[in-house]
C-alpha cells in the first residue's frame, strides 16, 4: 500500500469486500515456513524499510536522532558546522533530602544530564544555505545513526551508535575539505535548573544547578566528574585519530575539555564516550577508564560487530507486517525506543526519556504512574517483557514506602502507591494524589501480565506477589459493606484530579481486575486461604457498575434506527442507550462522562476517560462478553469518544487540562477499540492518533493538550506566564527552550496494534480480533501462557496459526474457523489430539515444540514458502499530518 494514501482512503481500501479463500483449497502460499518456523522476510530489509530518512539536517534538537544502549542515551543534531550529542543516563539522580516527597521547586529529585559531545568540523558542513547534498539515516536494524553532507567547503560523514555490550558511545567521523580543515571535539557539561514546572512556577535564580562540575585530563582522555547531592557520576571521552595522527586533549575550564586535530585536507577519527555513577560502581573514575581501555583495545570494528548482533537478536524476537507501513513503522520505533532506553538500573522518564537536550531541564521530574506505564503496555506482547523490568524493580523496591504511607498517612493496611513518586519510591503528599487509589492496582495488574506472558515464577514470587498482595489488602480495606448487602467505596477520585465520588468507576474496575489476579497469584504462592476467601467474598458482593442514560443531543434517528450523532461512532447504530456513570458526587448525582454534550466547558477532569477503565487496563470487559449489556454499554461508551483527527491549523483556546471535546494522547481508547473488536473505528483512529500525536520526525509523540503543545512546538516566540515564587508575581517566559517530546502516545498505538492482531487475556488466544477484512497482516507476537504465536490474515480470513510454548502445558485457542469444525493441529508431521469446548480448541504442548494450526491438515502438503524482500526506505514516510524523517529543504 502506498504511503501517500490519505488516512480515510486507506481505511476504505482496506475495508473492501473480502474474496473467497480456503474454501475447498488445500494449498498455501506464505512467507512463513512451517518446517523451520521462520518468516522468510529479507534481513535487513525487514527493518531497513522502517529506517528514518533525513534529506535535510536535523538542525534543531527536537528534530534530533535518538540512539541508546538502554542505560545511556544520546540525541544527535546539527548546527551550521557542528555535530552535537546530548548525553544522558537513566540513573544520574540528584536526590532531594531523604524522607517523604515534598514539592520543593528546584530541590526535588531529578535526573541530571551527563554532558554534551560537540564535533566542530571547522566549516559550515550542515548549513542549509550551502548544502549540495545531505542524507541522514537512523538504521533500525543496526541502531546506527549516519549523516553525510556536502557543501562547497567540505564533505563530512558520521556514524554513531551506543553499544550495550561495550557500554560506549562510538562515533566515527570523516571530513574532506577544499582547503585544510581542523576538526575540534569538545566534551562539556553545563548544568542548569531542571524547571519541572516551567509552565506555571519558575525559580528565576540562574545559578541553581551549576555547582559540582570538575574537568580533568587523564590518560589522554577528557574526564568530567559531577558531584550531586547524594551520588556523583563521571563521564569520559577519548578521541582516536586515524592514521597515527597525534592529538592531545586540553582542559578548557572546569566544565569542558577539547581535542583539536591538526589542519589537513582530509581527517578521520573515532570518539568513544561512556558514563558511570557511584551507584553503578564504587569507583566510577576507574570504571570509565576500564570501559574505554577495552573499547580502544578491541577497536571500532569489533564494537560494531557485537552491537549489530545484539540488535539482530533483539529484532528476531517478534514482528508485525501491516498494509499501512507508517503504522508498522511506529510499532517498530516504539520498540526501538524501549530497547534504547529501558535496560538500565531505572526506567526512562516519560518525558524525553534518555534524550533530553536542554541541559538539566526535566518536565515534571518525578515518576507518574499513568504516564510511565504507557511505554511498558506493548512490551510483553512484543515478546520483550524484559524491557519492563526496570519499572517493575523500581515499583517493587518502593513497596516499603508504599506500605508506610498506607499505614502512617492513610491509616490503612497494605500498600498505597500514589500516581506520583520520586525515584526512592516516596509518594507525593497531598489530597490530589491520596484520592486517586488506582495506581497500585495498575502496577499490580501489569506485574501479573508480565508473569502471565513469561511464566517466570521467580519474578512472580519475588517481585510481583508482594506488590499484588499488599495492594489488594489496601483496596480490600477501602470497601465498606452497606445495608444493601454490597461492598462500596467512598470518596475517591476518577484517576487524576477529578472531584471525589462514591463508587468511583476506576476503583470498581481495578478491584474487579485485581482481586481475581490476587487470588490466582495467592494460590500459586501458597498464601493464607482465609484471606483469599475474604477477597472472594468482597468481589462477589462488590457493587455493580452504575449506568446512566444517553441524552437526546447524543443521538439521532434515521431509517427507524438510533444512531450516534457525534464522536468516533458518528453515524453508527447505538448499541446501548445506557453507558457508565463515573460515580456519585457530593450532591448525590451520578455523573456522566465529560464528552456528553461535546461542549467547551469541562464537566470534570478525571483523565483519561475513566469509563474506559472497565475494558482497559482492568481487563474486565472483553470479547468473551459480546452481546451482554455491559459489552454493549462499553461499545457505546467508546464510540462517544471524540476522534483524534484534529485540525492542526486551528488555534482553539485550551489550557493544561485540555478541552471537553478533546482527549489526550495518553488515552488508551484505541486499545479499548481493539479489545471490543471495533475494527473499522480502530483502523481510522490508529491513523488519526499518529497523525495528531506524532509531532516529531524521529517518531516521538506528545500526549497533549494538543492546542497547547502544538503551537509551542512550532512557534518560536510563544510565551508562558509562570509565577515567580520569590515575588509571587507572574512574568513572561519563553516556551521554545522547554519543548519536549514523550514516549506515551505512540506506545499506546503500538499496544492497540498488538491487541488488533492478537489477544490472550481471556484465557485463550484470539487471532486478529480487530483486523479489517481487507487487511493483509502477518505477525509474530507473544501470548499469555508463555506462547509465541505466528499467524497470517488475508482476504478476510486467518490463513494459519503457529505456536511455540516456552514452558509447555495446554494451549487454548479461539478457533479461527469455527464453522468448519475440521481445524487440525500439526506438530512434527503428526496431528495432535484436540479438545473442543464451544469455539475454543485446546491441546497439550511441550516446551520448545512448534504447533501449526490450519483449517485442513492437507494444507501442509501444498505449502509454498514465498520469501519477501522489502525495499530499503529512501525517503520520509507520511500519514496524515505526521512525517517520519525530513524532506529535502534546499
Amino acid at each position: 500500500m502506498r504511503n501517500d494514501l490519505t488516512r480515510r482512503n486507506f481505511v476504505q481500501l482496506a475495508a473492501a469486500p473480502a474474496v473467497a479463500f480456503l474454501d475447498g483449497e488445500t494449498s498455501v502460499e506464505s512467507a512463513f515456513s512451517p518446517t523451520d518456523g521462520a518468516w522468510h522476510i529479507d534481513w535487513p530489509g525487514r527493518l531497513s524499510q522502517h529506517d528514518l530518512v533525513y534529506l535535510s539536517p536535523p538542525e534543531d534538537p527536537m528534530l534530533g536522532l535518538p540512539i541508546g544502549n538502554g542505560d545511556i542515551g544520546a540525541l544527535l543534531w546539527t548546527t551550521e558546522r557542528e555535530l552535537v550529542f546530548a548525553i544522558n543516563k537513566c540513573d544520574t539522580f540528584d536526590d532531594d533530602d531523604p524522607g517523604p516527597y515534598r514539592n520543593r521547586e528546584e530541590k526535588n529529585t531529578a535526573t541530571r544530564h551527563c554532558g554534551r559531545l560537540v564535533v566542530d568540523f571547522g566549516c559550515p558542513v550542515f548549513d542549509l544555505l550551502y548544502l549540495k547534498n545531505f542524507v541522514g539515516r537512523l538504521e533500525m536494524a543496526t541502531a546506527v545513526a549516519t549523516l553525510e553532507s556536502t557543501t562547497p567547503f567540505a564533505t563530512a560523514s558520521a556514524e554513531a551508535y551506543l553499544s550495550a555490550p561495550h557500554r560506549v558511545l562510538a562515533l566515527k567521523c570523516r571530513v574532506r575539505g577544499n582547503e585544510p580543515v581542523a576538526p575540534r571535539v569538545t566534551l562539556e557539561r553545563w548544568g542548569s535548573r531542571h524547571l519541572k514546572h516551567w509552565y506555571m512556577n519558575v525559580n528565576r535564580d540562574p545559578a541553581l544547578g551549576l555547582e559540582g562540575t570538575a574537568t580533568r585530563i587523564q590518560r589522554g582522555r577528557i574526564v568530567i566528574r559531577q558531584q550531586l547531592r547524594a551520588l556523583f557520576f563521571v563521564v569520559a571521552a577519548q578521541l582516536v585519530p586515524d592514521g597515527g595522527v597525534s592529538a592531545d586533549p586540553r582542559k578548557l575550564h572546569s566544565r569542558a575539555g577539547e581535542v583539536a586535530l591538526p589542519a589537513a585536507g582530509e581527517a578521520g577519527f573515532k570518539v568513544y564516550v561512556t558514563a558511570v555513577t557511584s551507584e553503578n560502581d564504587p569507583d566510577p573514575e576507574a570504571a570509565v577508564h576500564r570501559i574505554l581501555d577495552r573499547a580502544i583495545a578491541e577497536g571500532e570494528t569489533a564494537i560494531r560487530r557485537a552491537h549489530e548482533e545484539d540488535w539482530r537478536k533483539f529484532w528476531s524476537a517478534s514482528m508485525v507486517d501491516l498494509p499501512e507501513k507508517h503504522l508498522e513503522n511506529i510499532w517498530h520505533l516504539t520498540l526501538y525506543f524501549a530497547n534504547s532506553s529501558s535496560r538500565g538500573a531505572y526506567p526512562p522518564h516519560f518525558c524525553n526519556g534518555l534524550w533530553g537536550w536542554q541541559h538539566d531541564f526535566v518536565p515534571w521530574a518525578a515518576y507518574f504512574q499513568w504516564n510511565m506505564q504507557d511505554y511498558i503496555w506493548p512490551l510483553a506482547a512484543q515478546n520483550h517483557a524484559e524491557l519492563a523490568l526496570p519499572w517493575f524493580r523500581y515499583r517493587r523496591n518502593s513497596l516499603p514506602h508504599a506500605m508506610s504511607y498506607a499505614a502512617e498517612v492513610l491509616k490503612k493496611p497494605g500498600a498505597f502507591y500514589a500516581d506520583v513518586a520520586n525515584r526512592k519510591g516516596y509518594n507525593a503528599l497531598g489530597p490530589t494524589n491520596d484520592n486517586n487509589k488506582t495506581a497500585g492496582a495498575q502496577t499490580a495488574l501489569d506485574m501479573w501480565r508480565y508473569y502471565a506472558f513469561t511464566r517466570d515464577e521467580r519474578f512472580l514470587r519475588e517481585i510481583a506477589w508482594p506488590v499484588i498482595r499488599e495492594v489488594t489488602r489496601f483496596h480490600a480495606s477501602l470497601l465498606v459493606l452497606s445495608e444493601d448487602g454490597r461492598y462500596h467505596i467512598h470518596q475517591t477520585s476518577a484517576y487524576e484530579g477529578s472531584p471525589l465520588f462514591d463508587d468511583t468507576i476506576t476503583d470498581l474496575a481495578m478491584i474487579r481486575g485485581l482481586f481475581p489476579v490476587a487470588m490466582r497469584a495467592g494460590r500459586i504462592t501458597g498464601h493464607d486461604p482465609a484471606e483469599l476467601t475474604r477477597w472472594q467474598e468482597q468481589l462477589d458482593k462488590l457493587t455493580p457498575f452504575r449506568m446512566a442514560d444517553l441524552t437526546e443531543p447524543e443521538m439521532e434517528r434515521k431509517g427507524g434506527e438510533l444512531l450516534h450523532r457525534k464522536g468516533i461512532g458518528a453515524g453508527k447504530k447505538i448499541e446501548s442507550l445506557r453507558v457508565f456513570a463515573v460515580g456519585k458526587d457530593s450532591k448525590g448525582q451520578w455523573l456522566r462522562n465529560r464528552y456528553a454534550h461535546l461542549t467547551d466547558k469541562m464537566v470534570y477532569y478525571g483523565l483519561p476517560d475513566p469509563e474506559l477503565a472497565t475494558v482497559y487496563p482492568s481487563d474486565v470487559i472483553g470479547l468473551s462478553q459480546r452481546g451482554t449489556d455491559l459489552f454493549k454499554a462499553a461499545v457505546t461508551q467508546v464510540r462517544l469518544h471524540p476522534t483524534a483527527d484534529i485540525d492542526p491549523n486551528s488555534r482553539k483556546p485550551s489550557n493544561m487540562e485540555g478541552r471537553a471535546d478533546q482527549c489526550m494522547g495518553w488515552c488508551p481508547y484505541t486499545i479499548v477499540l481493539a479489545r471490543l473488536g471495533l475494527a473499522e473505528e480502530l483502523a481510522a483512529e490508529l491513523a488519526h492518533s499518529v497523525s495528531t500525536w506524532q509531532f516529531y520526525p524521529q517518531g516521538f509523540g506528545h500526549y497533549g493538550p494538543y492546542y497547547v503543545f502544538k503551537p509551542e512546538a512550532e512557534n518560536r516566540w510563544l510565551l508562558n506566564h509562570p509565577r515567580d515564587p520569590a515575588t509571587r508575581k507572574n512574568f513572561d517566559f519563553p516556551t521554545w527552550p522547554f519543548r519536549h517530546f514523550d514516549n506515551e502516545a505512540m506506545p499506546i498505538v503500538s499496544c492497540a496494534i498488538n491487541e488488533m492482531l492478537l489477544q490472550s487475556h481471556e484465557g485463550a488466544i484470539r487471532i486478529c480480533p480487530a483486523v479489517l477484512p481487507g487487511w493483509h497482516v502477518r505477525f509474530e507476537l507473544a501470548a499469555q501462557g508463555g506462547f509465541l504465536v505466528s499467524a497470517e490474515h488475508r482476504d478476510g480470513k486467518v490463513l494459519f496459526v503457529a505456536t511455540t510454548s516456552r514452558v509447555g502445558g495446554p494451549c487454548r485457542l479461539f478457533d479461527p474457523w469455527p464453522a468448519k469444525q475440521t481445524t487440525a493441529v500439526i506438530s512434527q508431521g503428526a496431528e495432535v489430539p484436540v479438545r473442543r469446548s464451544g469455539d475454543v480448541i485446546e491441546w497439550d504442548t511441550m516446551p520448545g515444540v512448534r504447533y501449526v494450526i490450519v483449517p485442513d491438515a492437507r494444507m501442509l502438503n501444498g505449502w509454498k514458502v514465498r520469501p519477501i524482500s522489502p525495499a530499503r526506505r529512501e525517503a520520509p514516510s507520511k500519514l496524515g499530518h505526521a512525517i517520519l524523517g525530513r524532506e529535502r529543504l534546499f
